[in-house]
């Protein structure tokens, strides 16, 4: 038997009859070793694992690609938000040396409105009416997906008050891991209404001299970062608190370089996005090939 295609072979079986299901699950070398196989000829397991693996090879080649585009997005992250583009006249600052044409501001101060915490409702008003964004939404990207997510019922006041609108940041007011807290995601143009759980605080910037894709970059750098892990408190869970928040002080470049800024680290995150997608069909095109080959439903030429 051809050793890679028994790899794949035992990979990708469901195995999960075989595990004893245990405080801690197992499986043993005795039930292993009753595991039928169906053998084709050598030259067919050899023509198999080699298809197979053209495809793990185009997949690790992906997932290379993207290692080096992140490696890429943070070094642009800590060059342009703290040293910005052409400059060449610096001041020293309490955030460290910025651009001398920078502000150094208090996020209550770019904010509309200071910061607002979430919409808290009973168990039983869940079910029906409208989307809201819970705490496990922040977790799936930087930019909040408006996909499948529970809904409450809400009164016309609380509709108002807690509607999220394009450009707002919202923050995890509270996390189980440390690095959770303070997770910043932004609010893309939604065509319908959304609200916002009282896990969670919403910060609405003034748009003429705060560009919110700029800070949400500026948050998730390791500079932003960094600034955040200052205001977490760790009690039974790790949080941060609106009064906090707002007084993070914060670089305050020209709305056009912030701009800009924003339009380079966008480009990286768009290489990012589209090889993670072909790397997602490559996978989806392994397990189909993995399903019809392995099972001989579809079979392979063999010279």
């Amino acid at each position: 038997i051809n050793h890679l295609f028994l790899f794949y072979y035992l990979a990708g079986m469901t195995i999960s009859r075989l595990i004893n299901q245990t405080t801690t699950p197992s499986i043993n070398l005795s039930e292993i070793k009753k595991i039928r196989i169906s053998v084709p000829r050598f030259l067919e397991q050899q023509k198999i694992a080699s298809v197979l693996l053209t495809i793990d090879e185009a997949i690790q080649k992906t997932q290379s690609i993207i290692e080096k585009a992140k490696m890429l997005r943070q070094g642009l992250m800590q060059r342009l938000l703290t040293r910005g583009i052409r400059h060449t006249l610096f001041n020293q600052t309490e955030l460290g040396q910025i651009p001398e044409n920078w502000k150094v501001e208090e996020l209550k101060t770019i904010s509309l409105n200071g910061t607002q915490n979430g919409l808290y409702k009973k168990p039983q008003d869940f079910g029906s009416g409208y989307k809201i964004v819970r705490m496990t939404e922040l977790f799936r990207s930087d930019i909040l997906r408006i996909g499948e997510m529970e809904c409450v019922r809400v009164s016309e006041s609380e509709l108002e008050k807690y509607k999220l609108n394009e450009g707002d940041l919202l923050f995890a007011r509270r996390s189980l891991k440390v690095e959770g807290a303070g997770k910043c995601v932004l609010i893309p143009a939604i065509d319908e209404s959304v609200l916002f759980e009282s896990s969670i605080i919403r910060v609405t910037l003034k748009q003429e001299i705060a560009y919110p894709r700029f800070y949400l970059y500026y948050f998730s750098s390791a500079t932003g970062r960094r600034q955040m892990r200052r205001l977490i408190r760790t009690v039974a869970v790790s949080g941060i608190t609106g009064t906090d928040l707002q007084k993070i002080k914060l670089p305050v470049p020209p709305i056009k370089e912030q701009k800009e800024i924003s339009s380079i680290l966008s480009v990286v995150d768009e290489r990012i996005m589209l090889e993670n997608k072909h790397k997602g069909r490559l996978e989806e095109l392994k397990k189909g090939l993995m399903q019809v080959l392995l099972t001989g439903k579809v079979r392979v030429k063999v010279d």
